[in-house]
């Protein structure tokens, strides 16, 4: 991918070259931490969803931090709370956990000790997850392949999702409730495809597995 000129943040002295690709080495990538990102436009569920998320990262037991951003669009939203978490890592760190969950999404409590259960996996093998929430639409918030454009790359359908097994491997998602070892020097980017669509095809080699029993709600979903 062709350099492209370093982005200058909100903060000045925090600038970094977007669109340049890191590789995830194997294994656990950063040490167990949780930092909670929260995009939004309209601060929907916000409250509610902190309240929720606060809950899960005290009985972690690990350092975490809750950030939520509300900017003009999601992108800038996302790159404005990576920002704040290189920030806080400091340098040399090019990895961190990061939990993000869209505005939108609510997670009920009783989902907490498996969305608890996930996290701890993940930070055992290195590998992020998503959680389970199908579309109105039809579709399910994953696609099974890297290819763009997304018109000959399909959403997998709810009803399909209901086969997948605990743990498979997905290439491409939403980032709706998504824990992923963040790259922290990438910039959100996005035109008709969207933001999480470009940040998979920017990593080709990465990948998150699909936990089924992180049940969650989407206010633009349905239950399975």
């Amino acid at each position: 991918m062709q350099r492209q000129p370093a982005r200058v943040a909100e903060n000045p002295a925090l600038t970094y070259t977007p669109w340049v690709v890191h590789p995830m080495p194997a294994g656990p990538v950063c040490p167990p931490e949780l930092w909670i990102l929260i995009p939004t436009r309209d601060s929907t569920s916000v409250t509610h969803t902190t309240i929720v998320l606060t809950e899960l990262a005290m009985t972690t037991q690990v350092p975490h931090c809750v950030y939520w951003c509300e900017r003009s669009n999601i992108p800038r939203s996302r790159n404005t709370l990576v920002d704040y978490v290189r920030s806080a890592v400091g340098p040399g760190r090019d990895r961190a956990w990061c939990l993000w969950v869209d505005s939108d999404i609510m997670i009920p409590t009783e989902s907490v000790p498996a969305l608890r259960t996930a996290i701890e996996a993940s930070w055992r093998s290195g590998v992020g997850f998503t959680a389970h929430y199908p579309m109105v639409s039809g579709d399910s918030h994953m696609i099974m392949t890297k290819d763009l454009p997304t018109d000959f790359a399909p959403n997998v359908t709810a009803k399909d999702m209901r086969g997948f097994p605990d743990g498979a491997q997905v290439p491409m998602c939403g980032f709706g409730c998504l824990l992923v070892p963040q790259d922290l020097r990438y910039e959100f980017r996005t035109d008709r495809w969207g933001e999480d669509v470009y940040y998979w095809h920017d990593h080709p080699d990465e990948f998150v597995s699909y936990r089924r029993d992180v049940r969650i709600q989407h206010h633009k979903a349905v239950w399975l």
